[in-house]
């Protein structure tokens, strides 16, 4: 007896075919503007946690609620976090 596999069947949820150059059958995505990438990054929150001695874990976060999830949960396990509000600057965007 032998049995037969099959991948997903094509239609919704499959993924696009590409092209000999890479591109997918939809319209390109217009690069983001110098701007546009700056005020992507506004509004982060970093949590730094003490892991052992003078040992950092640094981790960014771009919601509030979901740092001081972490730093609670960093909390509960022992370690020493806080939450640290942080202003970034977008110095450049490469091509």
């Amino acid at each position: 007896m032998s049995q037969t596999t099959t991948g997903r069947p094509p239609g919704e949820g499959t993924p696009a075919r590409h092209d000999a150059e890479g591109q997918g059958s939809n319209p390109t995505v217009p690069a983001l503007t110098p701007r546009q990438a700056a005020a992507a990054i506004d509004g982060a929150y970093c949590v730094v946690v003490k892991v052992d001695g003078n040992h950092l874990r640094r981790r960014l976060f771009f919601g509030l609620p979901a740092a001081e999830r972490a730093v609670e949960r960093a909390r509960e396990r022992g370690a020493d976090a806080e939450l640290i509000l942080c202003e970034l600057h977008a110095v450049g965007v490469v091509a």
